[in-house]
């Protein structure tokens, strides 16, 4: 039993605790919209896209906790700073990850899925993401309040915004 605990103090402990991810480190990626990101860039969390407002693809993934858990809809309207990116080759391709702080743990974002459902915008991104499911006029004046709150968005460019959508 003493050795148990001490390997886990030694070893497993510190491992766990650092919250690893997988994949290997890189400096920058262009996604398939376009956009560039790399380490120190902000993300701008929009809007969640399950049903309570959760993300579907930002999450602390399994090997900080015991079981992936979905970002909240209190991540709605919020900003993270970019930590790291990282590649994760699969049979199918590589997924590219985005690394950043979710209060003392390390959480990561699927960026393509992310950026080209509208969950999230960065200073950087260079076409419009198509948002998965079309709420109607009130999510978009919700996601647009959200984008004028985080700073995406000016007052000019939110009331420009506001007024096309309640033109349709």
């Amino acid at each position: 039993m003493k050795k148990l605990l001490l390997f886990y103090l030694l070893v497993a402990g510190p491992v766990a605790a650092s919250g690893q991810i997988i994949g290997r480190p890189i400096k920058t990626y262009t996604s398939r919209l376009g956009t560039t990101v790399h380490a120190g860039d902000t993300l701008f969390f929009t809007h969640g896209q399950r049903e309570d407002g959760s993300f579907k693809y930002a999450s602390i993934p399994r090997q900080v906790m015991a079981t992936e858990s979905s970002l909240p809809s209190t991540w709605n309207g919020r900003k993270a700073v970019v930590k790291e990116i990282r590649e994760i080759p699969y049979k199918t391709g590589s997924v590219y990850t985005v690394v950043f702080k979710s209060g003392m743990l390390n959480a990561v974002i699927d960026f393509n899925s992310a950026e080209e459902t509208g969950e999230i915008r960065t200073a950087n991104n260079q076409k419009k993401a198509t948002p998965a499911t079309t709420g109607g006029v009130a999510d978009e004046l919700i996601k647009l309040r959200a984008l004028l709150d985080n700073g995406t968005l000016t007052q000019a460019e939110f009331d420009a915004q506001k007024a096309k959508l309640l033109a349709r």
